[in-house]
């Protein structure tokens, strides 16, 4: 049975026709359409294929771009390494800068001296000229004292009542020994001065306070004020001052404990060390 489109024109029977045939179309108003072009071919050869004359196919294009060559992503590796190297080289110098502006200042040899005298009068000293001093203590059976300062130099000075009871102790504990063995007949053992013993107390508290903390062993020190011991000593003073160098010593007097620490930076040692020993040779008792 014949079939017909909207505007009455038959339509081709089915089955019959030659396939490679195509329809006949027709417009609303009845005319007919021409025919649609062939397909195109199957395709183009692989890229790279030549199209005759020897001329190539084109390239097929990625829509993320084109990928870099093995040699580009070695160079482009090698640029940013180097970027990274640069980047970390001036990071260090900008540090080191900073470290070395921060660093404190050497200090200069004290070209004079003034005297100093103790709150209560319990001792006096040598004090280096242009140097800041902080007095203390002294009032209540607290120990008196004074912090002279330049930079990052400093001398602190103490004397205490405590540290002469304790060495009264020493003295009195070896006095016994000494008794003991005198009545049992044997040979008395060898005693440590008070002194000493109070000097490696003192060790410990300075052993705390600074990491890397060395000391060189005690040596007697002569001095007005009576036996004394003094010991040289280094440690860490931290990023900015690095390392430290100075001089621990303890004298030990009739009614008082008197205890000097110096210290300063490690470059700076030469200079300072000879005002420290005249700071140490000019302590003595006072009158309070």
């Amino acid at each position: 049975m014949p079939q017909y489109d909207l505007a009455g024109n038959p339509l081709p029977e089915k089955g019959g026709a030659n396939p490679s045939e195509q329809p006949v179309r027709y417009d609303l108003a009845g005319n007919p359409l021409p025919a649609a072009p062939p397909p195109p071919p199957s395709g183009l050869p692989p890229a790279g294929t030549p199209l005759g004359f020897g001329v190539p196919a084109p390239a097929a294009h990625s829509p993320y771009g084109s990928a870099a060559a093995p040699s580009e992503e070695v160079g482009m590796g090698r640029v940013y390494a180097a970027v990274g190297v640069g980047v970390a080289v001036v990071i260090a110098l900008i540090a080191f800068v900073i470290l070395h502006a921060l660093r404190p200042a050497p200090v200069p040899a004290p070209t004079a001296y003034v005297p100093y005298v103790a709150l209560d009068k319990s001792f006096t000293c040598d004090a280096p000229s242009g140097w800041a001093r902080a007095s203390g203590g002294g009032d209540g059976g607290n120990a008196a004292g004074v912090l002279l300062t330049r930079g990052a130099a400093r001398i602190e000075v103490e004397g205490d009542l405590a540290g002469s009871l304790m060495g009264d102790i020493v003295t009195s504990n070896n006095n016994q020994a000494d008794n003991l063995a005198s009545m049992t007949g044997q040979p008395a053992p060898p005693q440590t001065p008070p002194v000493e013993k109070l000097h490696q107390g003192q060790a410990k508290a300075l052993a705390k306070k600074y990491d890397d903390y060395d000391e060189q062993p005690a040596q007697p020190l002569s001095s007005p004020v009576g036996d004394a011991r003094i010991s040289e000593w280094t440690g860490s003073g931290g990023t900015l001052v690095g390392k430290l160098h100075g001089y621990r010593v303890t004298l030990l007097g009739n009614e008082r404990r008197y205890s000097v620490i110096c210290q300063c930076p490690e470059d700076n040692w030469a200079v300072l060390q000879p005002a420290f020993q005249h700071v140490i040779a000019s302590l003595a008792a006072g009158n309070g």
